[in-house]
């Protein structure tokens, strides 16, 4: 009858609205962690906190889970956490802070502000201290996120389009020696892609297993991403990759005084002009620039050397060891026996001056390291009367 169907209705859909709230609560257990997680969210991420956080969402509807799937999905990863838009800091605020101290070293209890800045590159001290004669190459990256978008780990194909379009508008209207073209990563021309992937400034997408991929960054690859160019081998912005914005700087050499007035210059220009379109970054009085994992927050940059060092690169240990003392991290550049990139690891609560002093300062000490260890292995043997080869005896100091 009529009333049969209808009460078939009611009843159905209590059924499948219950079934749906058991699987959503199933959702929101306490994440079968293992010995093998070891990141930082992992760390902090206690029973009571997951339990007091997990019924909370942000403005856009982007709840816990997704923000520590990282950290679920990749046991290695170091962060395990990533923001889906600037309010994640404040909704989820327990575990950002907790993971933030962990990595940054900084102390949120109480702080009105952690984030400090200083730009002037004339203070810039010690560049005499580097053998330059062991430098391949400096370069400084920072990103960046715009206020009233989601993250890339949550943005929508249509809502990624926009912003691309959007930011394109504004990246165009730069004068200088930073105007330059965008071009989408789906329209790039062959000579231009190998021109890019050359000068190491081709965006990618990150893996499905890696902590952004997991995380959502990559999803719809290449669409609404692209690069913004001046066409030199120094320069680029990246649109719509781990975050909105990434800008790089670069030169063979070791002249990073040159390359941080570059960034200066560069980040400061794209900044007023995204003002004149309408935009402002995502930020925090407190955190400073507010970026998808929370291992970039204050700053955003990320200053590095290329570095020879054949020999200290053999003792791995005291290289990291020796790196983390300066307050920087090391990574054995790819294809190569000997060339080492150290960068700094926290971004927060030092100023763009201090990152990239850090960087001149840490940098001179671990190619001076280097050399002893060379100057050690060119010592003359120390050879005992068990040894008797003809080489021993007629090699003289």
């Amino acid at each position: 009858t009529e009333l049969e169907i209808v009460q078939m209705i009611v009843d159905g859909v209590a059924v499948a609205i219950a079934r749906n709230k058991e699987i959503e609560e199933d959702s929101l257990k306490y994440p079968a962690f293992t010995d093998s997680h070891i990141s930082l969210m992992r760390q902090n991420l206690t029973p009571e906190m997951f339990e007091n956080m997990k019924h909370r969402h942000t403005a856009s509807g982007v709840g816990l889970m997704a923000h520590i799937q990282s950290g679920v999905d990749v046991p290695s990863a170091e962060v395990g956490l990533t923001a889906s838009e600037n309010e994640s800091y404040d909704t989820f605020k327990e575990i950002f802070d907790a993971v933030i101290e962990g990595y940054h070293g900084v102390s949120l209890s109480g702080a009105d502000s952690v984030h400090v800045s200083n730009q002037d590159s004339s203070e810039l001290e010690r560049m005499e201290n580097i053998d330059y004669n062991y430098v391949i190459s400096s370069h400084l990256r920072s990103v960046r996120n715009v206020k009233g978008h989601q993250f890339p780990t949550s943005i929508s194909s249509s809502g990624r389009l926009t912003l691309e379009s959007a930011l394109m508008d504004s990246l165009v209207s730069m004068k200088g020696e930073f105007s330059g073209t965008y071009q989408s990563l789906r329209d790039l021309g062959a000579d231009e892609k190998q021109r890019l992937v050359n000068n190491g400034l081709l965006p990618s997408a990150p893996a499905d297993n890696s902590p952004y991929g997991s995380a959502g960054v990559g999803r719809d690859w290449p669409d609404g991403r692209g690069v913004f160019s001046n066409g030199s081998s120094e320069f680029a912005v990246w649109i719509n990759g781990n975050d909105h914005i990434s800008v790089i700087c670069q030169n063979q050499g070791g002249d990073i005084s040159a390359v941080f007035e570059d960034w200066i210059g560069a980040t400061n220009s794209i900044e007023r002009c995204m003002v004149s379109s309408g935009m402002e970054f995502a930020m925090s009085d407190r955190l400073g620039y507010l970026t998808t994992c929370p291992s970039n927050v204050g700053t955003g940059l990320r200053a590095s050397m290329v570095v020879r060092l054949p020999a200290l690169g053999k003792k791995e240990p005291e290289l990291h060891k020796l790196c983390a003392q300066c307050g920087l991290t090391a990574r054995r550049v790819d294809g190569s026996e000997d060339h080492w990139e150290l960068g700094n690891k926290a971004t927060l609560g030092k100023t763009e001056l201090e990152i990239v002093q850090m960087i001149v300062d840490g940098v001179a000490v671990a190619i001076a390291r280097n050399k002893e260890i060379e100057e050690d292995s060119l010592k003359y043997p120390a050879f005992t009367d068990s040894h008797i080869s003809l080489m021993r005896q007629n090699l003289t100091p």
